[in-house]
């Protein structure tokens, strides 16, 4: 039986999510940029509003706010780019879950 879907309340939201095992999900500086490029994409085609963000090397912090109940599947979208950052150039299997607090390098920005 699938799971029911989350409930998705209009407003914002602070979002962590971290490489499993605390993996490094970042690791040159391309990476970070490719990263805030399609967070950039993303937000507008779906419509959310990024009022600030932390990357680290191994997981980022989002403070968005939805205008439309489409969190889940921006989520989705954002979360399959963070493997495939690695294809080619690092390790292809690195995917992210639900975080722990934050440490190390940051690249922080309030928009």
């Amino acid at each position: 039986m699938p799971r029911k879907p989350r409930i998705e309340l209009l407003g914002k939201y602070h979002i962590v999510n971290r490489g499993v095992e605390q993996r490094v999900v970042f690791k040159e500086p391309e990476d970070y940029k490719h990263f805030e490029e399609l967070l950039c994409v993303y937000a507008k085609s779906f419509n959310i509003t990024i009022h600030n963000y932390c990357l680290m090397s191994n997981h980022y912090h989002l403070l968005l706010e939805i205008k439309q109940e489409n969190l889940s599947k921006f989520m989705r979208q954002l979360n399959i780019l963070v493997p495939t950052l690695h294809v080619g150039m690092h390790t292809p299997t690195q995917t992210t879950k639900n975080a722990q607090p934050p440490t190390n390098h940051q690249h922080f920005h309030n928009l």
